[in-house]
């Protein structure tokens, strides 16, 4: 079943990033939200950062990192994680519910607020990286 595209919204919000097919990205990037759907892939290559509210990752596609930083307040994923580097950095603020597959050379940071873990994790996480 697919996640995207947000249930009750008729249109995305202003300040947001829908990627329907392979894209690059590199610099600098804030968005409100990003939904990666219909098979994409978003790349981040070395340097890149994304800094963003909300992260969706469908089912089927990619968020790939090659050297990049992805700072999330939230973050859903049904689709696959590729950190590709040792120097790969995702951070997710307040919550998360991981499934699909991850795959890290770098770090994955699930933050905890207070006593409180909002974390979800039924998919698979593989590599030689860290998730903390």
């Amino acid at each position: 079943m697919s996640i995207f595209p947000p249930q009750g919204e008729s249109k995305v919000k202003s300040g947001s990033l829908v990627v329907t097919s392979s894209q690059t990205l590199q610099g600098s990037n804030i968005y409100t939200e990003v939904y990666i759907t219909n098979n994409a892939t978003l790349t981040l290559v070395h340097g890149a950062s994304l800094v963003v509210s909300h992260l969706v990752i469908d089912q089927g596609a990619t968020l790939q990192l090659q050297g990049a930083i992805v700072v999330a307040d939230t973050l859903i994923s049904e689709g696959t994680i590729s950190s590709t580097s040792s120097s790969d950095q995702i951070t997710v603020n307040i919550g998360s519910k991981l499934g699909g597959s991850i795959s890290l050379a770098g770090t994955m940071i699930l933050q905890q607020i207070g006593s409180v873990i909002n974390h979800i994790l039924f998919g698979s996480v593989s590599g030689s990286g860290t998730l903390e």
